[in-house]
């Protein structure tokens, strides 16, 4: 097969990743240092995002049978890649901090975790989509227990491997039923069939094992109940930012690749929709219930995670129900209502994700000073306002943001879902996100609150710092470190203020959308 300039233009983010892959793993073969290995990864991670510009310039679509790219992906492609840059930048001070002596193999994880997650994003073969899901799950494996002297480390991560695997072998052996009865790997074929021969197709029982299965992979990768059993455990035991590889890269490109494969499938496989709205009404309950009593940070937004992935779901039903005019494998390429709510809520989820685990990781890092103890726990925080005001009211609007209250973009995601829900006619769905949503408001207000009572007189929390954020001169922190800290800090600043302006402003967002 030969490969076109154009398919060399649409694999270019792909290949600036393999590249920097390749030289961080030479520069840490002969040379050690973490500063280099450091600014090497956030130059390829940029350089990968800015030729996401030439790909959309090209507008490149197929690449070899086995890459579609299209709006959707390119947006799921920019919010990978801004989670993997904003993840080095906090991992630089993290691991320095924690005094990690192999902290330079931490960034080759997270290169090949970014690696997994563009090829599943894009692909659009099964066989593709089963190679990315897999170099998306094992470099997860080793940024999960990469520091083992923290508590509950080695448990989070040797259920996050039993687990993984499980989904993977149910995730093979759906793909091999759906190929046995259908005889197409490409999506684009597949489509086609299942078009064509959708009388025979959507009575067929192999076929629909084979979906079951495959959902049950996705379905534990994505926490979706009832394959959410690891989650709270895994976020609690994993370190701040093993949490946000885990909550934002490998969420935002599974759930891509399960808003791909089923939207390939018309509304007459009801079967496929009566199943997607049992899960997504019982995650949005089950995950809402589950957090109401939770007294770690983490398992809270664990649980918030699973109630997400129930919300976005409802966007892939109504999509599912949808009638295009004219239904073909292009659909993704325009940004339908359906596509723009789910494109709407996934910014959201990156942002507040992204910006509720920076939080943690400069809370732990800066006034934070037992090491072997959880940082997400949530009487941790009570005070946090009266001595860091700047971060407290970030962290403010990331919550409110993920509650979805009114000024804040998480507003605008279940509005867009109810209004797309309704007009949809997915009575259930509706009824479940209203009343989630209500109650929702219970455990984020715990979180809130606590950062403005009065600080506990009994233990100090906050030793290293007197004076917020900004005053890191007199700490142990050298310059280098310091500057992290101040970029994460910034970034910190940055999704907070994006966060209430876009639910302000929700139009300036979906022009952005639009430009795509």
């Amino acid at each position: 097969m030969i490969m076109t300039f154009q398919d060399m233009i649409g694999l270019l983010p792909l290949l600036i990743l393999c590249v920097t892959t390749l030289c961080v793993l030479l520069f840490v073969l002969f040379y050690r240092c973490h500063c280099v290995t450091f600014f090497i990864t956030i130059f390829g991670v940029t350089t990968s995002f800015v030729s996401l510009y030439i790909v959309w310039k090209y507008e490149v679509h197929e690449i070899a049978n086995l890459f579609y790219i299209d709006k959707f992906s390119i947006l799921c492609m920019v919010l990978v890649l801004l989670a993997s840059f904003v993840t080095s930048i906090v991992s630089y001070m993290w691991l320095a901090y924690n005094r990690c002596v192999y902290s330079d193999e931490f960034y080759l994880l997270l290169l090949i975790l970014t690696i997994g997650a563009v090829i599943v994003v894009n692909t659009s073969h099964l066989v593709m989509l089963f190679f990315g899901i897999e170099l998306v799950s094992l470099p997860l494996f080793g940024i999960i227990g990469y520091v083992t002297a923290r508590q509950y480390v080695l448990e989070a991560t040797i259920k996050y491997v039993v687990l993984s695997a499980i989904s993977t072998a149910f995730l093979l052996f759906g793909i091999a039923l759906v190929y046995a009865e259908t005889a197409c790997l490409s999506f684009i074929d597949l489509f086609a069939e299942l078009v064509m021969r959708a009388n025979v197709f959507s009575q067929s029982m192999i076929l629909m094992l084979g979906i079951s299965m495959m959902l049950v992979g996705f379905g534990f990768k994505l926490s979706l109940v009832p394959f959410h059993l690891w989650t709270a455990d895994v976020y609690q035991g994993a370190s701040e930012i093993a949490g946000m590889c885990l909550a934002t890269i490998n969420k935002i490109s599974v759930f891509s690749i399960l808003v791909r494969f089923f939207l390939l499938f018309p509304a007459s496989y009801n079967k496929i929709i009566y199943i997607l709205v049992i899960i997504s009404c019982v995650s949005m309950l089950f995950g809402t219930l589950m957090a109401i009593k939770q007294d770690n940070i983490k398992r809270i937004l664990a649980y918030s995670s699973v109630t997400h992935t129930g919300y976005l779901l409802v966007g892939v039903i109504g999509s599912m129900k949808q009638s295009f005019p004219v239904r073909n494998f292009n659909v993704l390429n325009t940004f339908t209502d359906g596509i723009e709510t789910i494109s709407i809520c996934l910014v959201n989820y990156c942002f507040a994700t992204l910006g509720a685990f920076i939080v943690f990781s400069l809370v732990f890092c800066i006034y934070y000073y037992d090491k072997n103890e959880d940082p997400g726990i949530l009487n941790l925080y009570r005070g946090l306002f009266w001595k860091d005001p700047i971060l407290s009211i970030a962290f403010t609007i990331i919550i409110l943001a993920l509650a979805g209250v009114p000024a804040t973009l998480g507003f605008i995601c279940k509005f867009y879902l109810i209004i797309f829900g309704v007009e949809r006619e997915l009575w259930w769905c509706v009824a479940f996100m209203v009343f989630c949503s209500g109650v929702s408001v219970l455990y984020y207000s715990r979180a809130i609150i606590i950062l403005y009572l009065s600080p506990l007189p009994s233990r100090d929390f906050y030793v290293r710092c007197s004076n917020g954020s900004f005053a890191f001169l007199n700490s142990y922190y050298n310059n280098k470190q310091l500057v992290m800290v101040l970029c994460a800090l910034c970034i910190v600043l940055v999704f907070s203020v994006l966060l209430a302006f876009f639910g302000i402003f929700p139009q300036c967002l979906l022009y952005l959308l639009s430009l795509i």
